[in-house]
């Protein structure tokens, strides 16, 4: 029998119990009422009410991503964690509640990730939240209209939560969504490439932000008539895009069968993140990347970081390694 991956020895098993060492060790340091999840070391430039914001919103992207890989089997315990911390996050009287995004707006780059993990899990986790906590987390998932937001991907933080609203039956802003489609329309260059906002700013912000948020956001309504057709467009240039990714990723397989990224730009801690858009070309049916080369690729990167101690206890260093 062939070996599935001769190269990097890493399967489907192995992501999950990467993705499951990394959100349990998180839990660990999250705060009471679960609301909050606040990495040990150095507080972060922006405070700790941010950093606790950012915790919980981030990995619990990745664990939103566990629950609906297996479609919530199992994951009961999983889930109800989360969906607590949620009714504590959007609790105005609880003590480690969300910072609002009108309090600070990075809460506005968290609530993309908020809204993407209620989305895509929403039988196991909104559906199982009471109707005030839903109404509370309407109303501060509203208020990420209110900040003043950078001229770049920040667009996408809110054209995900209105599509997110959209969903639930909550009041949403079309003309909003509309016209930072229209943003998003004027940055693209050429093949496939969309520069990040309208300066010339071209790295690993490109590739998440700009080319898989897109995608995600098309398929969180595939019957939509707005994301249907901003798919159109969207597909074709990202399938272009992912011509281009495998020659961002070195081929030094360093006798283990790991694989760097390219170093680029402001987004060095990226690490395998840079995997994101060969996923998201997957998730659309467009990437022109086989399925062997988009496994060896995603696989050997997170086995470069892993293999030299990038989250040696459960929790990702500061730097690319150590």
């Amino acid at each position: 029998m062939t070996q599935m991956s001769p190269l990097t020895r890493w399967e489907r098993e192995d992501w999950c119990n990467l993705a499951d060492r990394l959100v349990t060790t998180a839990m660990n340091h999250a705060t009471p009422g679960h609301g909050r999840i606040v990495m040990p070391g150095e507080p972060g430039g922006l405070g700790t009410d941010i950093d606790g914001l950012e915790g919980f919103a981030r990995v619990g992207l990745l664990a939103g991503a566990r629950i609906l890989g297996e479609r919530g089997e199992g994951l009961d315990e999983l889930a109800e964690w989360w969906a607590g911390g949620v009714a504590t996050g959007v609790d105005p009287s609880a003590e480690d509640r969300w910072l609002r995004p009108s309090e600070h707006r990075q809460a506005c780059v968290e609530a993309c990730s908020l809204a993407l993990m209620l989305h895509f899990t929403k039988p196991w986790i909104w559906d199982q939240l009471s109707q005030r906590t839903r109404e509370q987390a309407v109303e501060w998932f509203q208020d990420v209209r209110n900040p003043e937001i950078p001229d770049n991907n920040w667009i996408w933080f809110q054209v995900i939560v209105e599509a997110f609203l959209r969903g639930v039956g909550a009041h949403w802003d079309e003309a909003l969504t509309r016209e930072h489609l229209e943003r998003h329309e004027g940055w693209y260059r050429t093949d496939g490439w969309i520069s990040d906002g309208p300066r010339r700013c071209y790295d690993h912000y490109v590739g998440w932000a700009m080319e898989t948020l897109p995608a995600l956001w098309t398929l969180m309504d595939p019957t939509w008539d707005l994301s249907r057709d901003f798919a159109t467009v969207h597909g074709p240039r990202l399938r272009r895009y992912l011509e281009d990714v495998p020659f961002l990723v070195g081929a030094d397989l360093d006798g283990q069968g790991g694989a760097a990224p390219l170093i680029q730009g402001r987004s060095l801690i990226y690490r395998w993140c840079t995997c994101a858009p060969l996923w998201a070309g997957a998730f659309m049916g467009v990437s022109p990347v086989s399925p062997g080369l988009t496994r060896r690729i995603c696989s050997g990167t997170v086995r470069r970081f892993l293999d030299r101690g990038a989250a040696a206890d459960g929790i990702l260093a500061v730097g690319w390694f150590g």
